[in-house]
């Protein structure tokens, strides 16, 4: 089989590394609860290790999208595969806290590098009308392979082999997932080619910012990821040590908000092409807002599905409209790379925040304190999104801004 177009083979080869790229970020939050007594770290440094990856992530994913937009996806995104696989193996190997640190900022390098290109492949080779399924399918990737498959694998893997083996299988797999997709995907051809990077006309990254929606947008998701990371760093430790659960079945129920993530992702950007994207974010913010208190103060297992059910729909079904299907609405075609690798770089800045504090407050008033930090910034984003935020769906909002 040649090199290939197609727009089916580059989603489904792009939310297989988006996948990966997931289960690479999410595998520090599985082998925590065997992970700090073995390294003997505190909730604090927990978080600057999962803050460390972010923060290089974010400057990968504002420089790639723009690279990516003058030379091409499929190199940018080839290279970055070949990068966070190889240095995910390492954390297998770190065996003190700075080397933990040096080798995760490592990953962040590279798995930033994938979003904004990954974004612009899969924009250029959909049709609008059909950009919010397309893309909300893309980022089901995360909740399926990163969260649902390998929060279960991982919990496995750890109880038996121990925290490091997750790293290894994984990094040599997200190798080879990269190989296949450099051998069989090519740039789709559309009516845009690519700029010369003098032409600063075509290449005005000053006009996204002369968008509302863009600036909003930007807000509602920075906020959101301190929300995402004060629940997910924590989530599989606070199941082990609070709710008793043991490190396998841990594994298992934060991938069971993965299942549900799946669901909110797909179905979010699907039916935001036509009910809108703020309509689909109000569903997704009043979710997790119900989801985030019954999590904390349930006492039965009945109780705790129904709370993770809410609070993975409502986590990730947010993903889809404010990281891609906002931005390539309100940015010029030329730019949709880059405005998704803005949205990243900024979101990720500012979801440094989230392990910090989130760490920081459980290591002072106990094991869930994060998730409280978490329902608080959720109330301040549905305000904004209900009082400042425009539509920016095709279909509600047909003229480009």
């Amino acid at each position: 089989m040649g090199r290939t177009a197609n727009k089916w083979v580059i989603l489904i080869l792009c939310w297989i590394i988006w996948g990966f790229i997931a289960s690479d970020r999410m595998l520090l939050t599985y082998v925590a609860p065997a992970l700090i007594p073995d390294m003997k770290i505190s909730m604090t440094e927990f978080g600057l290790a999962m803050s460390v990856l972010t923060i290089t992530w974010a400057i990968m994913a504002g420089i790639a999208g723009y690279i990516s937009d003058v030379i091409g996806r499929v190199r940018v995104i080839t290279i970055a595969g070949l990068l966070f696989s190889a240095t995910t193996w390492l954390t297998g190997i770190v065996r003190n806290f700075g080397q933990l640190l040096g080798v995760r900022a490592l990953v962040g390098i590279g798995e930033g590098s994938y979003w904004g290109p990954g974004v612009s492949i899969i924009n250029r080779a959909w049709p609008k009308e059909r950009r919010g399924f397309a893309l909300g399918f893309h980022q089901s990737g995360f909740p399926v392979l990163g969260v649902l498959v390998a929060g279960s694998l991982t919990g496995w893997l750890t109880s038996i082999y121990g925290w490091r083996v997750p790293f290894y299988v994984y990094g040599v797999a997200g190798i080879i997932v990269t190989i296949i997709f450099y051998a069989l995907v090519k740039e789709p051809e559309t009516e845009i080619t690519f700029p010369d990077p003098k032409d600063t006309e075509k290449l005005d990254v000053k006009a996204l910012f002369k968008s509302r929606n863009f600036i909003v947008n930007l807000v509602i998701m920075s906020l959101w990821m301190i929300v995402y990371w004060s629940i997910a760093t924590f989530l599989p430790v606070y199941l082990t040590n609070v709710k008793g659960l043991t490190i396998s079945f841990a594994g298992f129920m934060a991938g069971f908000t993965g299942l549900i993530g799946f669901v909110g992702m797909w179905s979010a950007g699907a039916y935001s092409d036509n009910i809108g994207r703020k309509p689909a974010l109000a569903i997704a913010f009043i979710c997790a807002l119900v989801g985030i208190p019954l999590l904390v103060m349930t006492g039965s297992f009945l109780a705790l599905a129904i709370a993770l059910i809410l609070v993975g729909y409502g986590l990730y079904a947010v993903y889809p409209l404010t990281l891609a299907s906002i931005p390539a609405d309100v940015a010029p075609p030329i730019l949709v790379g880059t405005a998704a690798g803005i949205t990243m770089l900024v979101s990720e800045v500012v979801g440094i925040l989230g392990p910090i504090l989130g760490g920081y407050f459980n290591d002072i008033y106990g094991l869930g304190a994060s998730f409280w930090l978490a329902f608080g910034i959720a109330i301040v984003n549905l305000i904004i999104l209900s009082l400042v935020m425009e539509e920016t769906a095709p279909k509600k909002r047909p003229v480009r801004e």
